[in-house]
């Protein structure tokens, strides 16, 4: 008799697990976010600035409890705890982006630049997977080094970002510097 119970409750309890997979909005999630902006994020196909160096790659996985009815909100609130994670790990690295971010759970990856995929059960399930990089660069005696390159203390460095600084204005401090050589 106390078999039959126990294989009831095990079957009853196999029965409840919930397993759904919302498809979240990366806007929606990002909202209220507490990302300091020294990393910056570029999912999937999003165009990025050009890398001035790979520093490695990294997958994170968050998780937070949640019921039926917030599944949603507990699917933005693990997002949010995993892009804090990729900062931290990326600032560990030295790096200033993390580019192609896809989510993914088991086989199934999403590669989205507006969506994320998530996992809610017991408890909801986010995984990302990113690549480290360094667009931020030093120009130094007409030489663009990525920034995390050892470089002089007394030499004279331009902090440049490609996305905010135009091929004309490039083209003038190599020259500028070049003279100064």
């Amino acid at each position: 008799m106390t078999l039959a119970v126990l294989l009831t409750c095990v079957i009853a309890r196999v029965v409840d697990a919930r397993n759904v997979k919302p498809i979240v909005s990366i806007n929606d999630a990002m909202q209220s976010a507490n990302i300091d902006g020294s990393v910056r994020f570029f999912f999937a196909q999003q165009k990025a600035p050009a890398v001035a160096k790979r520093l490695g790659s990294a997958s994170v996985h968050e998780k937070v409890s949640t019921r039926p009815e917030r599944d949603e909100e507990s699917c933005k609130a693990a997002f949010r705890e995993a892009l804090q994670a990729l900062q931290k790990r990326a600032q560990r690295a030295g790096a200033d982006a993390v580019v192609n971010i896809v989510s993914y759970f088991r086989n199934e990856t999403t590669a989205s630049p507006t969506e994320f995929q998530c996992h809610a059960g017991a408890a909801a399930h986010v995984l990302l997977r990113g690549e480290w990089c360094s667009w931020r660069t030093k120009i130094r005696n007409g030489e663009v080094i990525p920034i995390g390159i050892a470089s002089h203390r007394n030499s004279p460095i331009l902090l440049a970002h490609p996305p905010q600084v135009d091929r004309v204005i490039v083209q003038n401090v190599f020259s500028l510097l070049l003279r100064r050589g």
